[in-house]
């Protein structure tokens, strides 16, 4: 998660139904959005957003900011002939997703345009396309991830 200059101030302690107690702070992330976050046991940041109506009474769904861009699963992978892609974004972003043969000609833009942080799940339908190995390609930002596919018929 990337966060802006702003500075920490906590704003108190939570408890787990497992018996831990950590420490809250309020944070804002780059994208703006306030955010809680807490330290997990291995240091890792984990955060949830606050959101709150327009009345500022009722509080609306939180909902998980992921740490990081990655590609979480592929399934099933091989396939034949769809497969599910699923990703999280850690921030709102401009994101391409490409499918890619071995020699490294695009093949399919799944998608191209922005996305806000969350998780998602994206369709592959590979109907009418070779058996054989292909590249998902995911940009968002700068950053970029990859990862293989195995179509089998």
């Amino acid at each position: 998660m990337k966060f802006t200059g702003t500075v920490w101030d906590s704003v108190g302690r939570c408890g787990f139904s497992a018996g831990e107690v950590v420490d809250l702070s309020l944070v804002i992330t780059a994208d703006g959005i306030p955010v809680l976050a807490y330290k997990d046991d291995m240091n890792s940041l984990k955060a949830t957003v606050m959101k709150f109506a327009e009345s500022g009474d009722t509080p609306l769904p939180i909902v998980n900011i992921p740490s990081e861009f990655a590609i979480l699963n592929i399934y099933p992978n091989p396939f034949n002939p769809s497969t599910t892609i699923s990703y999280e974004l850690s921030i709102g972003n401009l994101v391409s997703i490409n499918i890619y043969d071995i020699q490294g000609r695009l093949l399919e833009t799944l998608y191209e345009g922005h996305m806000n942080a969350g998780q998602y799940n994206m369709l592959w339908d590979a109907n009418g396309i070779s058996s054989g190995v292909y590249l998902l390609r995911m940009q968002a930002g700068n950053d970029i991830r990859t990862q293989k596919l195995l179509l089998l018929k």
